[in-house]
């Protein structure tokens, strides 16, 4: 046979293989294909083209496990703001102003535009740009004040003591967001990071895991070196966030080349050992407490166990949520849309895994951080319903008074808040002991 036409031959082969193994690519992708154009041209139910792909890629990925899924073009830009703990905005409180069903400041944050203007505390804000809110909820209000970077918003202002309501011009800027929290707030409004009545203990709430959140901590724990005998993080409700930041933050609490975390993959194999790589940030000899609850998990169940796991940290409060897989965030349509899969799982560095799906435990009380023995603090719906909103309307005070303390001596919400009071009776015995063995 000529040499040209065994080329030729070989050359057909290629292409068909090519086309067969394109063919089995997608066969299941043309079906899904089909079947949406069948839907959207025969359905009594009308859904755009968008929303049968959004329900399509939700149900493939919801069906893997309950922490993957699929982040539509409409929620990426929320989901991007969280982690990278920023908005274009003016920045300030908002509320519903029930007396007159309009839109009320809470508070400016210090150092924002909304701030510079002078905007005010309880100033009742009748228009946003020219769209009344008369009736609206405040997150269409924020709606309505979002918008592009160096752009302006003029609010219509009501405000006790001027005769007549008066427009206020607010150049939009991006408006960082904080993930750590104090115990009360300075004249200058950044947070105090000691609790107001002990000031010899440290306190931070972690809210998230963000972009900044070990910078931002690195700095609230440099400040306390040297001026606090105790610290205390608080990881309650804290849903997680970015896994490299909750290993950066393991690291700022113990030694150089500790275990903090180990990822494993589907078949069981070690991909990576995360250890400690820096000094620590916060003075070893200081004792520590984290306080968790159930809704502590992923990120949080991270620092948790690690601190526990190497007698860094007592761990107060309830048992927390039990996530112990990790989701890789992985791009779409052009970095417009996400999907987040779970790929591994991470363990402590016990060996642990803390997962409640991927255990399969017979004893579900096995998943999650427990507390530290003798430091569970079991609380009813009602109790901890009542600590939450008693810490809300603490901060909110806090915020529209620009007090640096609340009255002296009033105590009432630590009587309340019985997991923080647990740690703080904690860290006062073992700063007495240490008081003691000094002298």
């Amino acid at each position: 046979m000529p040499i040209r036409n065994l080329i030729f031959i070989g050359m057909a082969i290629v292409v068909s293989l090519c086309c067969y193994s394109i063919a089995e690519k997608n066969r299941y992708a043309s079906i899904l294909s089909e079947a949406m154009q069948i839907v959207r041209e025969e359905s009594l139910v009308t859904r755009s083209e968008r929303e049968l792909f959004n329900a399509a890629m939700e149900g493939m990925l919801g069906s893997l496990d309950p922490n993957s899924g699929f982040i539509s073009q409409s929620e990426y830009k929320s989901f991007d703001e969280d982690l990278n703990q920023e908005f274009v905005g003016v920045g300030m409180e908002l509320e519903r102003d029930e007396e007159n069903k309009c839109i009320r400041v809470v508070s400016p944050i210090p150092g924002t535009p909304a701030y510079r203007a002078g905007l005010q505390v309880a100033d009742v804000i009748l228009e946003i740009d020219g769209n009344s809110t008369a009736g609206i909820s405040r997150t269409d209000a924020v709606k309505l004040i979002r918008g592009p970077k160096g752009e302006t918003v003029v609010f219509l202002v009501e405000r006790k003591g001027r005769e007549a309501p008066f427009n206020i011009s607010v150049l939009r800027d991006a408006i960082p967001v904080p993930s750590i929290y104090g115990d009360t707030r300075n004249e200058d409004g950044s947070w105090n990071f000691v609790l107001s009545e002990n000031e010899r203990i440290g306190y931070i709430r972690l809210l998230q895991f963000g972009k900044r959140s070990t910078e931002e901590l690195r700095e609230a724990l440099r400040s306390l070196n040297g001026k606090v005998d105790g610290f205390i993080l608080d990881l309650r409700f804290n849903p997680g966030g970015l896994l490299d930041a909750a290993i950066d933050i393991s690291d700022m609490f113990i030694g150089r080349e500790v275990l903090i975390v180990q990822t494993k993959e589907r078949d069981g194999n070690v991909v990576s050992r995360r250890y400690a790589t820096s000094e620590t940030d916060l003075d070893p000899r200081i004792p520590v407490v984290v306080i968790v609850n159930e809704f502590s998990a992923s990120a949080s169940e991270i620092v948790a166990a690690c601190l526990q796991d190497h007698d860094r940290a007592v761990v107060v409060g309830e048992q927390t949520w039990g996530k112990g897989t990790v989701q890789d965030l992985i791009t779409l349509e052009k970095d417009r849309s996400v999907m987040r899969l779970t790929t591994a799982s991470y363990w402590r560095p016990s060996g642990q895994n803390i997962d409640r799906t991927v255990l399969q435990l017979d004893d579900p009380s096995q998943y999650g951080v427990k507390p530290s023995e003798g430091f569970e603090v079991e609380l009813t719906e009602e109790q901890a319903n009542s600590i939450g909103r008693a810490r809300n309307q603490r901060d909110q005070e806090i915020l529209k008074t620009g007090q640096q303390r609340l009255e002296s001596g009033d105590n009432s919400w630590l009587e309340t808040d019985l997991p923080l009071k647990r740690a703080v009776e904690y860290l006062q015995s073992m700063i007495d002991t240490r008081s003691v063995a000094v002298q």
